[in-house]
């Protein structure tokens, strides 16, 4: 039968993971198209153990800070001549 959307067989979905260099499958649970969404931790997790990162921090950055120590969108810039 065709799968992805009726598209190709899935032998031939697998056949085409088959040639990607370090390709690791996994299935996350409860969580659909929108992994990021649905499952941040998990994927997260799963991301650094795959590029190996030693990241353990995820909280966001400071905000910047604009001259006279305001939070603003980015670095401060020279005033227009």
């Amino acid at each position: 039968g065709k799968w992805w959307g009726q598209r190709y067989p899935r032998s031939e979905f697998q056949a085409r993971l088959a040639v990607v260099p370090q390709l690791e499958c996994e299935t996350l649970a409860n969580c659909g198209h929108m992994l990021h969404h649905d499952q941040p931790e998990a994927l997260a997790a799963r991301l650094l153990r795959f590029l190996g990162a030693a990241v353990t921090d995820f909280s966001p950055p400071a905000a910047p800070v604009v001259a006279g120590g305001r939070p603003g969108p980015g670095p401060a810039r020279p005033a227009a001549a």
